[in-house]
């Protein structure tokens, strides 16, 4: 059953049991009083009766009902004298053998309704003395017709009442699950995948369910599209992984086909096998890489303070032949005494941002390595003269096989994990890295640690 039908019955039938029983309440109280009313009017005629009658001799009592009779016949009221038998009755309804006299005690009135043949009489008697009765009776017929006429008249105010509390019944239901339907017909959108919902707000319960439903269409689409995005780069991932381990392992396989079947001198063969060699190793050095960003989160590590010159002193080492031949020149300006971390991580970040430095710079350009203090923080920032990186390509600089320049990325032998590498140790630390770059004017990648 539909909520507004409910909503509908729930104020009709309530309504209509109430108005009934108001309306039984009601008639029956009205038609009690006027029977009281008729039963007291009743009375004080006796009364009258009796004092006429206890003024004159017992032998004259006949005589004086007689003469009574006509003045209460015209109040349609009749009488019946009873003296050890009934001496008058001009009552045409009443058959005194109804009347039971052993129940009229003296000083007492003795009051019933009596339905006769459809016609209903209110009957009073009165004991005079030992021997003598009077009765009087009156045709109530008009009290039980007042009633009828109520009765109907309610049965045709309740009839009206109903039809307008239907109607205001059905506006009020339809007013109250209209906000409910419109959120049916949002909600039916929401499972199709379609978050496009601004239901109505307001400050009563639908207006804050909406504003709570509205908040929930927003999350839900913000959800589904980092889902959505998540599931993209993941395949881009994949696309990008199979793609960079194929051209090493073509190489290989080539390399080696070519060893096997053509007739190679001893130089050509150390030529080839150093070709296979340096292609296993980039393999391999891809694999690192690609554990340590897959197992990230689950990694445990050490953290300790640790010797920021000894670090330094040890990336001066490892670089130092290859910038020499490379044509370039290595600063270093550090102002750090200790950085708390795990050393291994910390000297692969900032190797692999000097490696990136490399890259894309020129013969006879420097790379600037500055360590320093700032607002409780401290940073490691490396600064290259290359050719810079446009805003587009910053933002996804750090995707895992994200190159800006290609040729020249392979070229070197990068795999485009570098970066996504030092971003993952620097979340791994809690701090984050920051690039920022001008077309023409070179880079600068900072470590930010906490």
């Amino acid at each position: 059953m539909k909520l507004s039908l409910k909503i509908f019955l729930g104020i009709c039938i309530p309504s209509i049991i109430v108005a009934m029983i108001i309306s039984i309440i009601v008639i029956n109280r009205n038609h009690e009083t006027n029977i009281e009313a008729e039963r007291q009017n009743l009375i004080q005629n006796l009364k009258s009766i009796e004092r006429n009658l206890n003024n004159v001799d017992e032998s004259y009592g006949k005589q004086i009902i007689q003469l009574m009779s006509n003045n209460y016949s015209s109040k349609n009221i009749h009488i019946i004298y009873y003296y050890d038998t009934v001496e008058y009755n001009n009552s045409e309804s009443i058959n005194p053998n109804m009347i039971d006299y052993s129940n009229v005690q003296n000083s007492e009135y003795y009051v019933e309704i009596k339905n006769i043949d459809n016609n209903h009489f209110s009957i009073a008697t009165s004991k005079l003395d030992n021997n003598r009765y009077v009765t009087v009776e009156k045709n109530i017929n008009e009290v039980f017709d007042k009633r009828k006429e109520l009765i109907y008249n309610c049965i045709y105010i309740i009839a009206i009442s109903m039809i307008i509390i239907a109607i205001i019944a059905y506006i009020i239901s339809k007013t109250l699950t209209r906000p409910l339907e419109r959120m049916k017909k949002e909600m039916t959108k929401l499972s199709k995948g379609d978050y496009n919902i601004n239901l109505k707000e307001g400050h009563d319960e639908f207006g804050r369910l909406a504003k709570n439903f509205n908040n929930m269409s927003k999350e839900l689409e913000k959800r589904n599209n980092e889902l959505v995005e998540y599931a993209n780069s993941k395949q881009i991932f994949i696309d990008n992984l199979s793609h960079e381990m194929n051209t090493p392992l073509t190489s290989i396989q080539g390399y080696a086909e070519l060893m096997q079947k053509a007739n190679l001198n001893e130089e050509q063969k150390q030529k080839y096998l150093k070709y296979i060699q340096d292609e296993g190793k980039r393999i391999q050095d891809m694999y690192k890489k690609l554990l340590l960003l897959s197992y990230k989160k689950n990694t445990d590590f050490e953290k300790k303070d640790i010797e920021m010159n000894k670090v330094f002193a040890e990336i001066e080492d490892t670089f130092k032949e290859r910038i020499n031949n490379a044509g370039m020149e290595l600063i270093i300006n550090n102002q750090l005494s200790t950085i708390y971390g795990d050393e291994t991580l910390i000297i692969m970040s900032i190797s692999n941002l000097i490696k990136n430095a490399m890259n894309v710079s020129d013969k006879n350009t420097k790379i600037m390595v500055n360590a320093f203090n700032m607002n409780n923080k401290k940073y490691v920032q490396v600064v290259d003269q290359g050719p810079g990186i446009s805003e587009e390509n910053i933002k996804k600089i750090t995707e895992p096989f994200y190159r800006v320049d290609k040729v020249r990325s392979r070229k070197n032998g990068g795999a485009g994990l570098g970066l996504s590498i030092c971003k993952s140790i620097m979340e791994m630390h809690g701090g984050k890295l920051i690039i920022e770059s001008e077309i023409g004017k070179g880079s600068i990648f900072t470590l930010e640690f906490n």
